[in-house]
């Protein structure tokens, strides 16, 4: 044989080739879409395709009520804080400054303070803002909080019109833990909030 039967024969086996693989490739899509149509009616049938669409409104449902209620919430939370506000006292400049020295030092250990934190005191059933100089400070006194009373080695007294909590080296004038006296506990002492 020579060079151009060769080429030809070729050229005739490629085109057999490419013909063969159109055929493929149809049958190939012909399936795939007859599988999709089966598919899609047999959810039909089943109602599968209904619930599913059902499900998914009533999950778009359910979160947009869950997000318009707390939108709500934290609305109301602030008028709440802004009415409160407006009602409490301001602080005069005398407490703050008693404050202010008072918050100077951490009763626990006797440092420089640098933190603002609420300390939980089951005996009162409520909570204390408290400076103190690290977080092991707050451990240590949590903890000693969730032991019985007969074994706590530190705590809160009232005394006269204000409250004092009794640490390890000394004592600290100190506020319920409310979002009002955070805030300005933290306009006072500058502290970051633990």
């Amino acid at each position: 044989m020579d060079n151009q039967t060769c080429f030809l024969i070729m050229i005739a086996i490629l085109l057999l080739v490419y013909y063969m693989n159109q055929q493929t490739n149809a049958k190939i899509e012909k399936e795939h879409n007859k599988y999709i149509k089966n598919l899609i009616e047999g959810m039909d049938d089943d109602e599968s395709l209904q619930d599913a669409v059902e499900d998914a409104v009533e999950d778009a449902v359910e979160d947009a009520v869950e997000d318009a209620v707390e939108e709500v919430i934290e609305e109301a939370e602030d008028k709440i804080n802004e009415a409160v506000e407006e009602v409490l006292p301001d602080f005069n400049s005398e407490l703050k400054n008693k404050l202010k020295e008072s918050h100077h030092i951490c009763p626990h250990m006797g440092k420089e303070a640098n933190m603002l934190t609420c300390i939980q005191y089951p005996p009162h059933n409520t909570a204390y803002l408290v400076s103190l100089c690290c977080d092991g400070c707050i451990r240590e006194i949590q903890h000693n909080f969730k032991q019985p009373q007969s074994q706590h080695k530190y705590k809160f007294v009232k005394e006269g019109n204000d409250y004092y909590f009794h640490g390890k080296v000394g004592k600290q004038q100190v506020l319920p833990c409310t979002p009002y006296h955070i805030k300005k506990m933290k306009e006072i002492t500058g502290y970051r909030i633990a």
